[in-house]
């Protein structure tokens, strides 16, 4: 059972990692998209270190505020629509 459960964490730290690697490219080939920017923002905020009292948790908090906000600028009604179904 432990195998199995550090298996899963290490698939999903993978994930993440590669999810912040796909969002990063996307937004910096399409910057005009809105979704790329509010998911790249999501990703940030599930990094381990995000919520971390040191530097590092500060840029990603940082970053991750920058690319929610110029999602909101892209396309608002979108954004708006995605936090009221929270």
């Amino acid at each position: 059972m432990c195998l199995g459960a550090r298996a899963s964490a290490e698939h999903t730290a993978a994930w993440a990692g590669g999810a912040l690697t796909l969002y990063r490219s996307g937004v910096r080939t399409h910057p005009m998209n809105a979704k790329l920017h509010f998911n790249y923002g999501v990703a940030l905020s599930q990094h381990p270190d995000f919520a971390a009292g040191n530097e590092r948790g500060g840029d990603l908090r940082r970053e991750s505020l920058t690319h929610y906000e110029r999602a909101v600028a892209l396309w608002p009604t979108y954004v708006r629509s995605l936090l009221a179904t929270c």
